[in-house]
């Protein structure tokens, strides 16, 4: 986790469980400068990959409403950060960290919000999902917060990098 990774990045294979890959995460992300702390649920139990494929779907929606038809050029100017899926077994919800600079906040959690309430709308039984978004006030306690899942043996692919 040391190094940068790419977007879209799912590196195989299991995080060995142990509060040494919970502080390793932690720290990396502590190192980083996000701004913003989003959550995005489900409010049900999809599979890792529906929910990777809605999260995927949700940064392009999202960017593609705050920087235009070409967002993917504009590498500069997207969002980057880490996403870390959570309850995959019930209530399955993304939290993650962003660096937004250069994007109005206001505009960006609006877009994220109605991105979001397209690619999980209510269905059947289903509540539709909900979306969270906070300024980053303490980085190292939303650290601690995002990582606090990874005491247990989690898959990679669990973690998703955002951005160019």
């Amino acid at each position: 986790m040391s190094r940068e990774v790419s977007a879209r990045t799912h590196v195989t294979g299991v995080i060995t469980s142990g509060p040494s890959e919970r502080a390793a995460l932690g720290r990396w992300i502590a190192s980083r400068r996000f701004h913003i702390f989003v959550t995005l649920a489900f409010n049900d139990t999809v599979s890792l990959d529906v929910a990777r494929d809605r999260l995927r779907s949700w940064e392009a929606f999202t960017c593609r409403t705050v920087l235009g038809s070409r967002w993917m050029q504009k590498r500069d100017e997207r969002p980057t950060g880490i996403f870390v899926i959570e309850h995959i077994q019930s209530n399955t919800h993304w939290h993650g960290a962003l660096n937004i600079a250069g994007i109005d906040q206001k505009r960006f959690e609006q877009a994220g919000r109605a991105a979001w309430r397209s690619l999980v709308p209510r269905g059947g039984l289903s509540p539709a999902g909900s979306t969270d978004f906070q300024l980053i006030l303490d980085l190292n306690g939303l650290a601690r917060y995002i990582s606090k899942y990874t005491s247990g043996s989690m898959e990679r692919d669990e973690i998703t990098f955002l951005g160019p």
